[in-house]
């Protein structure tokens, strides 16, 4: 599945290195190469005493993972998430107990189990930093446990690039919190740098080069080339490949990308490019989905990829058929496999184009054209789809009605769509304060959300 990047990826990098600190390369010394099998063992026994629910033991081999083998990022990363599990599973529990098993508020309770966390994770790296002070990945962490909601964070970053100019990890966390500043130029500059020191970690070349996605075009284009010639099977070869997609000026050269995307080993999700092969001939759609379903259910590790792909396999098919119903004149039997046909993520991906145009199609077919049009006006894509509008004008001047009505008509459908947003209430920036949606009736807001991982 498709890993997206945005602003909120990058100026969040830091919180996720808290939680999930970027791969470093261990350090080439004896012990290292000593340690790292016994490490891997550890982290082995560990996951699996957190699959099965016994925290406590999972914490405990993860403590054992970090002393002998520091410089494994991934030890560290399940380390923080078995403490904030553990201190959220108490919480709950404590706070469920003093009211009466009610359900406690969300953002108090967080607001308690962050705290929490943050002194467990201190008391962990504290003496690991006291008894082993050249050790660089043992400050890291401390500073994101003691300092990762306090404001000082970025001068402890800073202090340990000033006496480590060589650690990464430290460097993306400081490029993170340059992007969330708006500091373009100091965020580049931390993550080419973070990427220069440990070049086969993808993942700062990725950041780094979206650095450049709304800005100079001609070397966005040649870090992307650079970065799937030098990460052809990586965890992001594809995903660089989508988002030069997004940027493309054409539908032609969109396509360009989303096939060489399609094309990287092991990229089985591939519903953007299925949905532009719809707009024009939806069986190359379900043939391809077909294509990526056989690829996916060869691969023993990909059982929820294929189970994703054959629903756009299904979709997709479904829609041939219905149009191979309509051209043989079965208009009853193409209405009832339509109206079956659902989109696969119709949530993430509600582009429901060809399932839209089709239907408007039958129904005119049927002799009901004004039906088919009410149709087309009634896909909540309208507002934004040249093509649907576009298939809208045709069948409007079908029944006489001018461009300019039916653009009218549109924007008419869409407001009528239109719905009072619920209420909620969230933390302002400063965290000190709550901020209802209501408050700020007639005035233009700006929500931008993310889930956590």
């Amino acid at each position: 599945m498709k890993t997206k990047f945005s602003w909120i990826t990058l100026a969040l990098l830091v919180t996720v290195n808290a939680l999930c600190p970027a791969q470093q390369p261990a350090k080439s010394t004896a012990s290292s190469a000593k340690a790292a099998p016994v490490s891997l063992s550890l982290l082995e026994k560990a996951e699996q005493a957190r699959k099965t629910g016994d925290l406590p033991t999972a914490l405990k081999l993860y403590e054992k993972a970090i002393v002998i083998a520091p410089e494994n990022e991934s030890a560290h990363r399940e380390l923080s998430y078995s403490v904030y599990s553990i201190e959220r599973n108490r919480l709950k529990a404590e706070t469920q107990a003093a009211h009466d098993g009610k359900v406690p508020d969300e953002f108090e309770l967080n607001k308690k189990v962050d705290a929490a966390s943050s002194a467990k994770l201190t008391k962990i790296y504290r003496p690991l930093v006291a008894s082993h002070p050249d050790v660089t990945a043992y400050r890291l962490q401390l500073a994101y446990a003691e300092h990762l909601k306090d404001g000082m964070l970025k001068s402890e970053l800073e202090k340990i690039v000033a006496a480590d100019p060589k650690y990464a990890p430290a460097l993306a966390s400081l490029a993170g919190m340059a992007g969330a500043t708006g500091d373009n130029d100091k965020q580049r500059e931390y993550l080419r740098r973070a990427s220069d020191l440990a070049p086969d970690n993808e993942e700062y070349a990725y950041f780094y080069l979206s650095t450049f996605k709304n800005g100079n075009q001609k070397e966005y284009l040649r870090l992307i080339e650079e970065f799937v010639t030098r990460h052809p099977k990586g965890e992001f070869a594809a995903t660089v490949l989508q988002d030069a997609a997004e940027n493309a000026e054409t539908d032609a050269d969109r396509q360009v990308w989303l096939e060489r995307a399609a094309d990287r080993p092991a990229t089985y999700y591939v519903d953007d490019l299925l949905a532009l092969y719809a707009r024009t001939d939806v069986r190359k759609a379900a043939e391809l989905a077909q294509k990526k379903l056989a690829e996916a259910r060869k691969d023993p590790k990909a059982k929820r990829e294929a189970e994703e792909v054959k629903k756009s396999v299904d979709y997709y098919s479904a829609l041939a058929h219905a149009r191979d119903l309509l051209k043989a004149g079965q208009l009853d039997e193409a209405k009832a496999t339509l109206d079956k046909a659902a989109p696969p993520n119709a949530e993430l991906h509600p582009d429901e184009f060809p399932k839209t145009t089709l239907i408007a199609e039958v129904l005119t077919a049927q002799g009901k054209p004004q039906d088919g049009y009410k149709y087309l006006l009634g896909d909540r894509q309208m507002i934004a789809d040249a093509d649907l509008e576009a298939a809208a004008i045709k069948l409007g001047a079908q029944l006489g009605k001018t461009e300019a009505q039916v653009q009218e008509e549109i924007i008419a459908a869409d407001l009528a769509r239109a719905k009072q947003p619920d209420d909620f209430e969230l933390e302002n920036l400063k965290g000190d304060a709550k901020v209802k949606l209501s408050s700020l009736h007639g005035r233009y807001v700006l929500v931008n959300a993310w889930h956590p991982t």
